[in-house]
């Protein structure tokens, strides 16, 4: 019997140090009100591998007109710069997606070039 438990309390062990993973992860929810373009809060990327995903939910659109979903990440020396983005529909729900981020604070965003008023809710969430 005691030698089954230190088998056991050893197996526990080893199984614990093999699990632990370091990540973390986020999300916040948020409206747009545009007839330009708005940004998101700065989402800091602890790690490597990172991921944001940004969900929209339009409440007023056009057909005729999208919304470009930008990431940008911080430099250096405090300048934005793009890194990459994706067009969506202004009227239906869309997710966006970016993978493979490294380290570093980013923020999303949402530019309207139509010039017309574009309302919705989002949620961006993040993870490392």
């Amino acid at each position: 019997m005691k030698k089954a438990l230190i088998i056991l309390f050893t197996l526990t062990l080893i199984v614990l140090s093999t699990v632990v993973v370091f990540a973390a992860s986020g999300s916040y929810n948020s409206s747009y009100d545009m007839t330009g373009g708005v940004y998101s809060q700065d989402i800091l990327i602890d790690g490597n591998n990172g991921k944001i995903v940004v969900n929209l939910i339009p409440t007023k659109g056009y057909n005729d007109h999208n919304i470009d979903v930008y990431l940008q990440k911080k430099g250096l020396l405090g300048v934005w710069s793009g890194v990459t983005g994706n067009n969506v529909s202004s009227v239906y729900n869309s997710t966006s997606t970016f993978s493979n981020l490294e380290k570093g604070t980013y923020r999303i965003y949402l530019r309207n070039w139509s010039g017309q008023q574009m309302t919705g809710k989002s949620t961006i969430s993040w993870s490392y």
